[in-house]
């Protein structure tokens, strides 16, 4: 009588189950690295909006201004804090037309500065009305600066230059930053 086995021996169970293993390590691995890219790019993403949201506001409110009445200083040379002084038309019935008072145009003071979070972890971009209580801009704030033609030659009498820095540590610990700059020019 003729032996007929037709199944597998203990060593080729032994093959494709190291291969089995290997296959799952590959794809859970590849899984968490996918996991943490997509955080990664959705910090970023959410800090570059931030920064937009911040820098089209401030561009927003010195584009209304005038160099005249605008005022630079900085915070100090180790902080990377710049604050900066503006007026704008004051508009009270907000009809988009500045308010004239004796035929001239009255100015809202206004300005905007960097103050650290009460647990001392972050900083936020603070603007701040006259008669109106301050306004966080935005938060993770790790430098802003303003310059104008006396501290840049290449600028127009009439611009400011914002650069804005954003910084935020992801849950992976992934140092997270954007810079953004921008040239306002502001009224005559």
């Amino acid at each position: 009588m003729k032996n007929n086995n037709k199944g597998f021996s203990l060593v080729e169970v032994l093959i494709v189950s190291f291969f089995l293993v290997l296959l799952v390590v590959a794809v859970v691995t590849s899984g968490v690295e996918m996991r943490s890219v997509f955080q990664a790019t959705g910090t970023s993403a959410t800090l570059q909006q931030e920064a937009r949201i911040a820098l089209n506001v401030i561009i927003s409110d010195l584009r209304g201004s005038s160099m005249s009445v605008i005022n630079i200083t900085e915070d100090s040379p180790a902080s990377g804090f710049d604050k900066i002084t503006y007026k704008i038309p004051l508009d009270v019935n907000d009809d988009g037309v500045p308010d004239l008072v004796a035929g001239n145009v009255t100015w809202d003071s206004q300005y905007y500065t960097v103050e650290a979070q009460s647990d001392g972890s972050d900083y936020d971009l603070v603007k701040y009305k006259l008669w109106e209580s301050p306004e966080v801009i935005s938060e993770n704030i790790k430098s802003i600066t303003f310059e104008d033609s006396t501290d840049d030659t290449s600028l127009y009498p009439t611009e400011v230059r914002i650069t804005l820095e954003l910084e935020k540590i992801d849950g992976d610990g992934r140092v997270n930053s954007i810079v953004l700059k921008s040239t306002v020019n502001t009224r005559i």
